[in-house]
């Protein structure tokens, strides 16, 4: 049992000095890496399938919600934006005309504000004749909202992360495949001595179990891989529960406990999956999309065919006159 002991000591402390150097938190991918915004904020979501695996349904959904609604206010306003920035230019012919443009088109919102508030401080006396006051002055209460509701969507999307708690494991690709293999030996480990220490106790330990354990130690790893890309690609999967990045621990663990279990899954697996193969030759598969990821692309679905987009149009048309309507 010495060796089995030593062996858990030895894989627990290179497995937490690992972690010390290269801490979990920089594996995972960063809200800005999941959904990114245009220039005047609009949320678009980068990869559906990384926000379900790193987030959650759960999480991901109501924030993009959020970021949506936004969405809509930040459409409805873009308009009136471009129409005052061709106003802007038709009442004032200065440099300053086409610096705000470009900082409106590069997302730069505040600097368009400043750029703009520098405009009419130095603007002669009487040189805001004939509405060029009013289209300064709604050009800024514009571009103020879009400020605004940009700095929201930014604060909504940081919290795009996985849970705080779950954040002790490596999230990135090779971070996984060293969870699995690690976890797989604790598990496995932790079963040796258990099962030895009962052994011993009961007085029916047998020397030629050492040599089964050590085959145990190089073949565990590599099925528990196997058992985890098979529930990570959807072959498999743990039934009411979902499955995320932070199962992959326990699963690993799991297999390197029970790993004649998982050897025979395996090998039940193999028998599936060739079956199928063999069948595909004669028939068209294709590829389902699981429901979460499914309502994660819904939550900032954009219009296309041409009624969803005449649809969007006169939602946008009647929020902005009804804006208009307001500030008269």
């Amino acid at each position: 049992m010495c060796w089995q002991a030593f062996l858990l000591v030895a894989c627990a402390a290179t497995y937490i000095a690992f972690h010390w150097k290269y801490p979990a938190k920089t594996t995972f991918p960063t809200p800005e890496e999941l959904v990114q915004f245009d220039g005047f904020g609009s949320a678009h979501i980068i990869s559906a399938e990384d926000l379900d695996w790193y987030v959650g349904n759960s999480k991901a959904v109501p924030l993009l919600a959020i970021l949506n609604q936004r969405n809509q206010e930040i459409e409805s306003k873009i308009g009136g934006v471009r129409q005052l920035l061709v106003d802007f230019g038709g009442n004032f012919a200065s440099p300053s005309v086409q610096q705000v443009r470009e900082f409106v088109d590069g997302g730069s919102m505040n600097n368009a504000v400043i750029e703009l508030a520098n405009f009419q401080l130095n603007l002669a006396p009487g040189s805001q004749a004939n509405g060029g006051d009013r289209v300064l002055n709604l050009l800024e209460d514009r571009l103020r909202e879009l400020s605004r509701l940009r700095s929201a969507q930014e604060q909504t999307r940081s919290l795009l992360t996985p849970p705080r708690k779950l954040m002790f494991f490596w999230g990135n690709p090779w971070g996984i495949a060293a969870e699995v293999i690690a976890w797989s030996l604790f598990g496995l480990f932790a079963s040796l001595l258990f099962h030895s220490a009962q052994a011993v106790s009961e007085g029916t330990f047998e020397k030629s179990e050492t040599i089964v354990g050590w085959a145990k130690f190089f073949y565990t790893p590599i099925v528990s891989i196997v058992v985890v890309m098979a529930v990570v690609f959807g072959v498999m999967n743990v039934e009411s529960v979902e499955t995320r990045v932070w199962m992959i621990p326990l699963l690993g663990v799991l297999c390197g406990w029970n790993c004649r279990k998982s050897a025979v899954l395996v090998d039940s697996l193999s028998d599936w999956t060739l079956g199928r193969l063999a069948r595909s030759l004669n028939r068209e598969g294709r590829t389902a999309v699981s429901a979460s990821i499914s309502e994660i692309q819904n939550a900032l679905k954009l219009p296309e065919t041409f009624d969803e987009i005449a649809d969007k149009g006169k939602e946008v048309a009647a929020v902005m006159v009804a804006k208009e309507l307001k500030n008269k």
